[in-house]
């Protein structure tokens, strides 16, 4: 099977479920929130979720990946007691995808709404992998934290998460 048939078969049949990694206070020990990752089931010739990213790149899947992974992030979560639903969720989101008019178009938010989640709860965390026209950037971050997200610099340093993003965004969080 070629990577371009695995990534079809797995948008296709949903082959993505959540992990949620605990971000914990080293001082104290307590949860702070959850960063929602996405892993594939019955992963072949596509060895991992970052290489599943670029060969959705590659064939104009990016937002249809995107959208599977923040469906199965969100309706695992709403599953979450309150208990379990402490602090933050930080949801991974590549720059340009933050640009697609599709996520410009409230897609998060309707999702939120179904799953009565607050978007208060929510750290959009920025990732390095792709750079962008800082000016237009910094728009649709202001407009993102008028909705209520917060925003963290995924990997600050690394790639395209430099000082520029930084200066740019105002996140809330650097990781």
């Amino acid at each position: 099977m070629k990577r371009k048939d695995e990534l079809e078969a797995i948008i296709d049949k949903k082959l993505i479920y959540p992990v949620f990694q605990p971000i914990v206070s080293l001082r104290t020990g307590e949860v702070h929130g959850y960063e929602a990752l996405s892993r594939m089931i019955q992963p072949r010739k596509i060895k991992n979720t970052e290489e599943l990213f670029t060969v959705a790149l590659l064939h104009g899947r990016t937002w249809d990946l995107e959208k599977l992974c923040r469906k199965r992030i969100l309706k695992k979560y709403a599953g979450f007691s309150e208990v379990q639903q402490v602090g933050k969720l930080y949801i991974n989101v590549n720059p340009r995808v933050m640009m697609d008019e599709n996520f410009k178009a409230s897609f998060t938010r309707r999702q939120l709404e179904k799953y009565h989640i607050s978007p208060e709860k929510i750290v959009i965390e920025i990732t390095e992998k792709s750079s962008v026209n800082m000016e237009e950037f910094a728009q649709v971050i202001h407009h993102y934290k008028k909705e209520g997200y917060q925003i963290a610099i995924d990997d600050v340093g690394a790639c395209y998460s430099g000082l520029n993003i930084i200066c740019n965004t105002h996140p809330h969080y650097l990781k």
